[in-house]
């Protein structure tokens, strides 16, 4: 069972474990899911579109289209601290989207300037000089990091051929002020092992990120019925604690669980 693919570009307000009321910015063509990751775990099912560049910049929704709604939500009665870029796959993958990051910035500090502008991103555009400057109008980046090899990477995450997980991580190491955001499985594969949590540690001390958000399963997702043998499976509370203390006290990190 996955849940529907969103059709509409504005959609929420959602009730967030990390964020509160956010609305949703969906930048993917109308009903489609497109993504550079093909994560197991993903509540909306597998990737359509599994492609790190697009081949026609036409399928995706008119910058103007995206404003005019954003504008309206912004005007409406409707109450939300965050607009989220997020939706059905990798919002960096919009043709336009440090243009927009501007125009979107702009109009929240005129309309709402309480309501913070926020990504969630899964990193793999995080070495692109587009992504890098529109960092300027986002107030609260947060950057996916999963795990700390290339193979956890290719078996968690799915990712198409070009991308490199090292180049990743060094990537996210010159950005400021992010957040890292990373769900934790137990099964086939599992990334909560002691060598899985040391290479995932080892990263994250390289990068050094203002706050780390750690969660786990909790909405229908993937199984065997999705990738034949493949079975994952909720991590219990016991070990997500752990986890949040061995990331604070041996490393220093602000981490939280979700």
């Amino acid at each position: 069972m996955v849940l529907p693919i969103k059709r509409t570009i504005i959609y929420g307000p959602i009730n967030s474990r990390r964020l509160g009321f956010s609305l949703g910015i969906n930048l993917t063509p109308q009903g489609k899911k497109y993504c550079d990751f093909d994560c197991l775990y993903c509540h909306y099912g597998k990737t359509e579109y599994h492609k790190l560049n697009p081949d026609d910049d036409d399928i995706f929704p008119e910058m103007e289209n995206v404003l005019t709604e954003i504008e309206m939500a912004l005007r409406s009665d409707v109450e939300f601290s965050y607009l989220t870029f997020s939706g059905n796959g990798e919002p960096t993958l919009y043709p336009r989207f440090k243009e927009l990051t501007y125009e979107v910035n702009r109009l929240a500090r005129k309309i709402r300037p309480y309501v913070k502008v926020t990504l969630l991103s899964n990193s793999s555009t995080c070495r692109r000089n587009s992504f890098i400057k529109s960092l300027e109008y986002i107030d609260l980046p947060i950057m996916k990091l999963d795990v700390g090899n290339p193979s956890l990477f290719k078996r968690i995450n799915r990712p198409v051929e070009d991308l490199d997980f090292y180049e990743i991580v060094d990537g996210l190491v010159d950005l400021p002020n992010i957040t890292i955001q990373s769900l934790f499985l137990e099964g086939d594969p599992d990334n909560t092992t002691d060598k899985a949590l040391n290479d995932w540690f080892t990263c994250l001390q390289k990068i050094r990120p203002q706050h780390i958000q750690i969660y786990t399963l909790d909405r229908p997702f993937a199984d065997k019925d999705r990738y034949g043998l493949v079975q994952i499976k909720k991590v219990p509370e016991e070990k997500m604690v752990k986890v949040v203390e061995t990331g604070r006290e041996r490393f220093g990190f602000k981490m939280d669980r979700y």
